[in-house]
């Protein structure tokens, strides 16, 4: 293996190259972190009370303040000297270019996949003379500077007008694109015109093995230095090398069985028929013995370590009896669903899944199959605009550091049909309400009531908080993050 070059596996081909309409974990790794950049990154940071928080630094934004006394609007100060990879030199326009393209409902060509990640946007503008932009809000809120740290990846107006930055990325990040063997390799180069230090390793490839003793193997070879996303017994395996490392992290990802409400063909529109698929799953055999010690079991959408998570949830009783006189309260007696997984994307993601449908199969009113799916394909149904597309059921992972932005994404559809195929009309007004709140105290107390709402009204079969593990050749060093993301240029090689 060369000295320059950084060998990292993932278990998945990314959705797309661009950088802003996906909504892959594996996808931000590969693409958004590898070539792009954000105005702010994320220095993670955790409170007095061991709370996970935002601790911003400096991008393609060098500085940023609010301008104004209601704190509505958000300056930008933009790094000078920065250039594409293909030459083009960053201006303003491309900063404002890149917030309207994945927040503005009406200018976005992509259809502003991430409105949800800023809900209180109003507008993007270039300052007049002055190398800044501004991010105008419709009212202040705690989270602003947060929901805009790592988010979004700044694309070349001139570039994404001209070109298809699905299959030709152009960004301003260390590498650049070299080479790509669909399904297999990318090969990425240091841009020598980076703003930036120049990392360690001048070039990165990543390589896809959906298999994880493949992934074990191979660094065990010497063949990779980074496999991100293995299970616990590749973990076991490379703790046992002594040429490899393994580092564990929680993360914010919380991973339940999601239930489309929407549409004449669901049975999950009942509230009984939902709080059933809550009470037959035994989930605290689930968590202990399939995911074991990598899981920490959950009560709702937010973990415990974020400031948001209601301290009073408890989980839901295993209960298979009272599951079954739910069922029939419900209506829907006699009803037959697959629980459609990816795998790979999630730890013990099938394996969880197939536990899952057998407890739900063993109830005498209800018949539940599994169906492993391909991972992208499974995304593409998910997120379907017609919920006639989608799984009625799913293994899904969701979480970041702001929970309120990842709940108006996964539950409630602000377009009816949209993302999940959830739509809640009393959890879209309790969110309404969370996000016009511009203190902090009566932010977490609005938020903490949408956990105690998601959990009381049975929205999703709740199961654990994922951790992410790694597992390393001794040749690098590399410390993982709790948001997951993966930053081949923080790896430094060993001396």
């Amino acid at each position: 293996m060369d000295d320059d070059t950084l060998v990292a596996t993932q278990p998945i081909w990314p959705e797309s190259m661009d950088p802003q309409n996906h909504a892959s974990s594996n996808t931000y790794d590969m693409i958004n972190y590898s070539l792009y950049e954000p105005l702010l990154y994320n220095n993670e940071e955790t409170d007095d009370d061991g709370n996970y928080i935002v601790d911003p630094y400096p991008g393609l934004a060098t500085d940023w303040e609010f301008i104004d006394d209601d704190e509505t609007e958000l300056r930008f100060y933009l790094r000078e000297g920065v250039t594409f990879h293909n030459g083009n030199e960053l201006t303003p326009e491309d900063v404002v270019f890149s917030l309207k393209r994945g927040l503005d409902v009406e200018e976005s060509e992509i259809g502003a996949p991430r409105e949800t990640r800023v809900p209180t946007y109003e507008d993007a503008v270039a300052v007049e003379d002055e190398f800044a932009v501004d991010l105008i809000m419709s009212n202040a809120t705690p989270k602003a500077i947060d929901r805009v740290c790592g988010y979004p990846s700044i694309m070349s107006k001139e570039f994404v007008e001209n070109n298809d930055p699905a299959q030709e990325p152009n960004g301003t990040g260390p590498y650049q694109l070299e080479e790509a063997v669909e399904g297999e390799e990318l090969v990425y180069t240091y841009y020598e015109d980076y703003w930036g230090e120049e990392p360690d390793f001048t070039t990165v490839r990543w390589n896809i093995a959906s298999e994880t003793q493949t992934q074990v193997s191979q660094v065990q070879a010497g063949e990779t230095d980074l496999a991100v996303e293995i299970n616990p017994q590749g973990l076991t395996q490379l703790r046992d090398d002594d040429n490899a490392h393994t580092a564990t992290t929680p993360t914010p990802r919380s991973v339940f069985m999601q239930m489309r409400n929407v549409g004449d063909d669901t049975p999950f529109q009942s509230t009984e028929f939902r709080q059933a698929m809550c009470l037959a799953i035994d989930n605290e055999d689930v968590t202990d013995n399939v995911v074991g010690e990598y899981g920490e079991a959950t009560t709702t959408l937010a973990p415990e370590f974020l400031p948001e998570s209601h301290p009073d949830l408890e989980q839901y009783p295993y209960d298979p009896g009272r599951a079954e006189e739910l069922v029939d309260e419900s209506g829907f007696a006699g009803t037959s669903f697959e629980l459609h997984t990816p795998q790979g994307r999630y730890l013990r993601d099938s394996e969880v899944a197939q536990a899952i449908t057998e407890d739900i199969d063993s109830l005498s009113n209800v018949s539940c199959d599994v169906n492993i799916r391909d991972s992208n394909s499974w995304i593409d149904d998910l997120t379907s605009d017609n919920a006639a597309d989608q799984p009625v059921a799913s293994i899904v992972g969701w979480g970041g550091a702001d929970f309120l932005v990842k709940t108006a994404v996964v539950q409630c559809s602000l377009v009816e049909g949209s993302w999940g195929g959830n739509c809640y009309d009393e959890l879209e007004e309790l969110i309404d309400e969370a996000n016009q709140m511009s203190e902090w105290e009566p932010y977490l107390e609005a938020s903490r009531e949408i956990s105690r709402w998601l959990h009381e009204e049975y929205v999703n079969v709740w199961l654990y908080n994922s951790f992410n593990l790694y597992g390393m050749s001794n040749r690098i060093d590399f410390d993982p993050r709790i948001d997951e993301a993966v930053y081949p240029q923080s790896a430094t090689r060993n001396e």
